[in-house]
């Protein structure tokens, strides 16, 4: 499991901002992105707390490499982006195996219908 703290500061004189999050390769290529706008995740609630919301990956099926993880405070439809905290977290992977690619998906082998 990965969980993911972050805390930001808003100007109150604009509506609401989303969080939004990349995993990408160290080349840069977009693994996967998740923005609370899109997962519809009202964030008022961590306005009250100091402005600390989380995100928890319960099974996160990335293969072994090297992985970063930008945040961005973004407009209230993520499409703005006001702030960002590029490689905000690095991520280095391990696993046994020898399977190819940047991620394990879920499967389920079975005889022909």
């Amino acid at each position: 499991t990965l969980k993911i703290e972050m805390q930001f500061e808003i100007d109150p004189q604009l509506p609401t901002p989303s969080l939004a999050l990349m995993i990408c390769t160290l080349e840069g290529v977009c693994i996967s992105s998740t923005s609370t706008y899109h997962d519809q995740v009202n964030i008022e609630t961590a306005l009250a707390k100091n402005n600390i919301i989380a995100i928890s990956f319960p099974s996160l099926p990335l293969l072994q490499g090297d992985y970063v993880i930008n945040i961005y405070l973004c407009c209230e439809k993520a499409i703005h982006v006001y702030d960002a905290a590029l490689d905000a977290i690095q991520l280095t992977v391990i696993q046994k195996g020898t399977e190819q690619g940047f991620v394990m998906l879920p499967r389920h082998w079975h005889e022909p219908i």
